[in-house]
């Protein structure tokens, strides 16, 4: 089986995919800014998207990458490392995997780059799924909806964490824009499925749930499967703009930022067609998916 970088391997959905990959038969390398505390199921490679040359040697020796490190829009989000991580990351990743003979890297991409006018977040990861496309290797993109499940991270565990503890949960605008979210073993399935289609080089999937819900109904699902009230309150779009830039400012970390803005004022399509088509990916409910995160946390 292949030696697969795992970039982002810290991360919500990187942590879920590295046992994962060795369940496979795959050895999984995975890219750590800084060795990790507790050792993680595979071969520790130190590196960084942000430095192109630490990049050579992380790649070297692999067959694969499974590109998930970006800058996301779960936090603040400077554009100078917004540019440095998602974009300048990726031509480093590419001029490594050349250098390396590394065909085939699976890109984690996202909804975002759908919009008429993204975000910062979303103007960056568009950007480097071209560069990715154009670089004449073995790229597979793929471009999940929200993804939920168990973990530590990520912005569905912030969004979970809010509707545990407020009392009333804050909504943008009217709340009926829609969204497909995606259970992450199912993503991780379809990572895992990737890997092995060579045949599927150069095209791009949207990855999403069975469920086509409103955001509105997602919070009731989540609160459903919490046993619990869900109470919220709508903040007008232009509020939510002021509030965002002003706790971008003041906080390192910040529950709103103007990138979850703009996600909230339009809807991609997700459009499961090409998905279904290809992989016949089993797709878990919104309840069940749901319900076995929140016993995952228990």
């Amino acid at each position: 089986m292949a030696r697969v970088l795992v970039t982002g391997a810290s991360g919500f959905i990187g942590t879920a995919l590295a046992p994962r990959l060795a369940a496979a038969g795959h050895t999984p390398r995975l890219l750590f800014r800084r060795r990790p505390a507790a050792a993680p199921p595979g071969d520790v490679v130190e590196g960084d998207l942000a430095e192109p040359a630490t990049l050579a040697a992380a790649v070297a020796g692999s067959d694969a990458v499974v590109h998930l490190g970006a800058a996301t829009s779960s936090g603040r989000l400077d554009p100078a490392v917004a540019y440095r991580v998602n974009v300048g990351g990726a031509s480093a990743l590419i001029a490594a995997a050349r250098a390396a003979g590394c065909p085939r890297i699976v890109v984690m991409s996202t909804q975002h780059v759908h919009l008429p006018r993204p975000g910062l977040y979303g103007v960056t990861k568009r950007v480097a799924d071209r560069l990715f496309l154009a670089s004449g290797l073995d790229v597979t993109i793929l471009r999940p909806s929200l993804v939920y499940g168990p973990g530590a991270r990520g912005v569905f565990v912030k969004l979970a964490g809010l509707v545990r503890r407020l009392p009333v949960i804050p909504v943008i605008g009217p709340g009926t824009w829609h969204l497909r979210p995606v259970f992450l073993d199912d993503l991780i399935d379809v990572v895992v499925a990737t890997l092995a289609r060579r045949d599927v080089a150069g095209r791009t999937y949207d990855v999403g749930g069975p469920d086509r819900v409103t955001y509105n109904e997602f919070l009731a699902a989540i609160c459903a499967a919490l046993g619990r009230r869900c109470r919220r309150v709508r903040l007008p779009i232009g509020v939510s703009f002021v509030l965002a830039s002003v706790l971008e400012r003041v906080l390192a970390n910040p529950p709103l930022t103007v990138d979850n803005v703009h996600g909230a004022t339009l809807e991609a399509p997700c459009d499961l067609r090409a998905i279904q088509r290809d992989f016949g990916p089993r797709l878990t409910p919104l309840g069940e998916g749901l319900r076995r995160t929140f016993e995952a946390a228990a």
